[in-house]
């Protein structure tokens, strides 16, 4: 997904392209509404740190995905669902703990995000939380990130996570969020293909 608040004005473009949508903001949302035919807007995120009941109820009324943060606001998006009468899909935040180096937007520990363990009691019992359908895990632990070993073990971490989940749980959606190095004046390099091929391969 395309993070729109990275270029609102490129963002139609590449949605054209094929790319899903992640927005941060309730006017971005809105903007966002207006390019995202309501069939594809299920495959698109809200993610934000301040998640408030207002905000939900107007996210709700579209087929967004919420990505939560929190258990506080898991239970908050429950609440919501049950006050509009409508099941709200949304994905767990999970935060590795993974130490990330070379990078001053790191994540990691910065309560964006639930621990897995946290994450899968939580899953244990999501039958409690009858106005929410879990699709799936979202994940993002620097942006400007060029720490190979970092992505390795960030990665080792979310695998080991989902191949100890039950097979039942329904996850449709992995969401890795960015991080990818973009080339900046004196900025260090590391490749796209070099990150998959460390990270994601055998």
């Amino acid at each position: 997904a395309y993070s729109y608040k990275t270029n609102p004005l490129l963002a139609p473009y590449i949605h054209q392209a094929g790319c899903s949508l992640q927005v941060t903001s309730l006017q971005h949302l809105n903007q966002a509404i207006k390019i995202v035919r309501n069939d594809q807007q299920k495959d698109c995120f809200f993610n934000t740190a301040s998640l408030t009941a207002d905000k939900i109820k107007f996210i709700a009324s579209s087929s967004f995905q919420i990505v939560a943060n929190s258990l506080y606001q898991i239970e908050l998006i429950n609440e919501v669902g049950k006050s509009v009468k409508k099941i709200i899909p949304f994905l767990i935040r999970i935060d590795t703990g993974t130490k990330v180096k070379d990078t001053p937007f790191s994540t990691s520990g910065a309560m964006l995000g639930l621990s897995c363990k946290q994450a899968k009691e939580i899953l244990s019992q999501l039958s409690k939380y009858e106005w929410l359908k879990f699709i799936g895990i979202h994940n993002h632990a620097a942006s400007q990130n060029t720490d190979l070993k970092s992505w390795k073990n960030n990665m080792r971490t979310i695998e080991k996570f989902i191949l100890d989940l039950p097979k039942d749980i329904g996850l449709q959606v992995l969401n890795l969020g960015g991080g990818f190095p973009i080339s900046y004046t004196n900025s260090k390099q590391l490749s796209i293909e070099k990150i998959f091929s460390q990270s994601f391969g055998p």
